[in-house]
């Protein structure tokens, strides 16, 4: 059976896929399949500052990972886009990895979104929607301050 990583944001439903969540909440985990052996879920994205209780940093591939089925609920501050993965048994066949799990926090004071190399790849989305809606907040809350 085919990897597939789910998430929980604060105990709630498992999802897979992008999914929003604020600053401090928790993220859960898991694979959507019971049939592996060895599970691998790893963190290749995240906010600068990052730091993952109960993981392990992996300075050559600059990643969080830890092994096991049920790894460590993940604290999710700084805000920024988080980059997940799952890699079941070896990962030697094409599906036993996936990496479609990824997690939005937007900052919590200006809204503005992260630039993540990847989460645009990966999200299918266009990298300049988000770059020019955080300008114009920029432009909005400075512009106030300038008598």
């Amino acid at each position: 059976m085919a990897a597939s990583l789910t998430i929980s944001i604060n105990g709630g439903a498992l999802q897979t896929g992008g999914v929003s969540a604020n600053l401090n909440d928790t993220a859960r985990l898991r694979s959507g399949n019971a049939d592996g052996s060895v599970y691998r879920f790893e963190v290749y994205g995240f906010p600068p500052g990052a730091s993952l209780s109960g993981w392990t940093y992996d300075t050559g591939n600059k990643l969080w990972f830890a092994l096991g089925a049920t790894p460590t609920d993940i604290t999710l501050t700084p805000w920024g886009d988080w980059l997940l993965r799952l890699i079941v048994d070896d990962g030697s066949e094409v599906d036993d990895t996936d990496s479609s799990g990824c997690i939005r926090v937007v900052s919590p004071i200006l809204g503005l979104c992260d630039q993540c190399p990847g989460y645009f790849d990966q999200m299918g989305t266009d990298w300049s929607e988000d770059y020019r809606a955080n300008l114009r907040i920029i432009e909005t809350v400075l512009g106030g301050l300038i008598p």
